[in-house]
């Protein structure tokens, strides 16, 4: 989807998914379809995007105090 119609006709869809792997109160089920989402994504952006989302909203994420925090960025990178 993102890459037919480009990440600009969904601009807020990014900062959403990613807002999804930070929210306690979501299943496991729903964290892993947000990092799922993301990582299609992400790759539809390319990896200069892949790098900076990673390094920057991702990867800092692993030392969050809340466990399901952890977990989503678990699910992105198995992705």
């Amino acid at each position: 989807l993102t890459r037919g119609l480009g990440e600009d006709s969904l601009p807020d869809l990014r900062p959403w998914l990613i807002e999804q792997l930070r929210m306690d109160g979501l299943s496991s089920a729903e964290r892993s379809g947000a990092a799922q989402g993301l990582t299609e994504v992400l790759i539809a952006s390319g990896s200069t995007i892949v790098d900076s989302v990673m390094l920057d909203d991702i990867l800092p994420l692993a030392s969050h105090p809340s466990p399901s925090t952890r977990e989503g960025v678990l699910w992105v990178l198995c992705f």
